[in-house]
């Protein structure tokens, strides 16, 4: 294995993946993050990411390509929007507090219980998020008046986020909200 190429890098990274996930050794993994790309509190941008991956594979099979551009734009515009809040909100903030407390609960490692309660969780919601985009950018038969109607409930979706992110904020900015 150590002299093939690829199989030696893929073999490698598995190995080293399962050997964090899977050891017994509490130091051995204690942040529920492999890897904080592009930053920490970004995980949104892999749903850009797989929207973008779906546009680019897609383009080259039956699927409508202005379709596949708008839900790639759709996609991108609520990836990125999640990821600067979460980003704005988190990223001054040590680990989440939540985290350590779902281990200690559980009773098993940490990298255990943050594989199980975070990571596959978190892979699902994406799963589900990208089905959409992978079935509309492969579709021949586009219902325009259902296009439109999922740009109205994103846009609808913006401004109720956007509304609820500033009254947060100004309710955390208020003194006598100090710690709630």
């Amino acid at each position: 294995v150590g002299r093939m190429p690829v199989v030696r890098s893929v073999y490698n990274g598995l190995k080293q993946i399962a050997e964090t996930v899977f050891a017994q050794s509490e130091s051995s993994f204690n942040k529920a993050c492999l890897v904080e790309y592009p930053r920490k509190g970004m995980w949104g941008i892999g749903f850009v990411l797989v929207a973008l991956e779906t546009a680019l594979i897609s383009s080259g099979g039956d699927g409508d390509p202005v379709l596949r551009w708008i839900l790639l734009a759709m996609t991108a515009v609520w990836g990125w929007r999640l990821s600067w809040h979460l980003h704005r909100r988190n990223s001054k903030l040590p680990e989440d507090p939540r985290y350590a407390e779902l281990a200690e609960a559980d009773g098993r490692p940490f990298a255990q219980v943050a594989l199980m309660r975070v990571f596959v969780p978190q892979g699902i919601a994406m799963w589900l998020v990208a089905t959409p985009i992978m079935v509309g950018a492969n579709n021949q038969d586009v219902v325009w008046w259902l296009v439109g109607l999922g740009l109205a409930i994103l846009t609808l979706g913006h401004v109720f986020e956007g509304v609820g992110d500033a009254q947060l904020e100004k309710f955390k900015s208020d003194p006598a909200h100090k710690g709630k």
